[in-house]
């Protein structure tokens, strides 16, 4: 996904569809947090693009994107900035044929478990290829989790998920990467009130 933030510049983020028309990301990946009011704000002009493996050739081939009608965040991060709560999602003006996740949750801890992380960085190559990583849960939190899963820019906004069979479903959102030695990556938690709120911002069925 690609947007213009109120700076002006682009910016660049992973976001997974949970329904066939609403896509989940990172929050700061809809709305700009900083300090200077002139440049904090909600981020336009977005393009959704679901790449796919041309595999003739290896590379990644683009699909026709489609533009967003709603954006949607919570109060903890478009007005606190509070990185706990750094989570949204878009509404699409198209419906997309490629398959969605399901969002799970538990009351339980999920230190020790093994998730993985799939994402599109910006500096890798060639251009809008897909990278993953998987590694265990290293600390679960009230609303993150932390884990030692290799991400690199761009990759904000992408599931924190388990394959279950031929099921796909996130426990979490990345949100944060560590650039500090031995520091964690991190990611929103889907807790019930997140799955109440994603459920209310799912696109209407015509």
């Amino acid at each position: 996904m690609q947007f213009t933030e109120p700076n002006g510049d682009r910016g660049r983020c992973t976001g997974f569809l949970y329904d066939n028309a609403t896509v989940a990301t990172a929050g700061h990946c809809v709305h700009t947090d900083h300090p200077d009011p002139d440049l904090d704000g909600w981020n336009t002009n977005y393009t959704i693009t679901p790449p796919f493996m041309n595999s003739a050739y290896g590379t990644p081939q683009m699909r026709e994107g489609c533009g967003v009608t709603a954006q949607w965040s919570v109060n903890g991060w478009a007005e606190d900035g509070n990185s706990d709560f750094d989570y949204a999602a878009l509404q699409l003006n198209c419906r997309l044929s490629v398959g969605y996740f399901g969002m799970i949750t538990q009351p339980g801890s999920y230190d020790g478990r093994w998730f993985s992380i799939y994402g599109y960085p910006t500096i890798k190559r060639p251009l809008y290829s897909m990278w993953w990583h998987h590694e265990r849960v290293s600390d679960t939190k009230p609303h993150t989790v932390e884990y030692a899963i290799d991400t690199s820019p761009g990759q904000s906004g992408a599931p924190v998920f388990q394959p279950l069979g031929h099921a796909y479903s996130a426990i979490a959102i990345h949100t944060t990467g560590s650039a500090r030695v031995g520091g964690h990556n991190s990611g929103a938690k889907i807790t019930p009130p997140r799955l109440e709120n994603f459920a209310s911002w799912r696109t209407p069925t015509p």
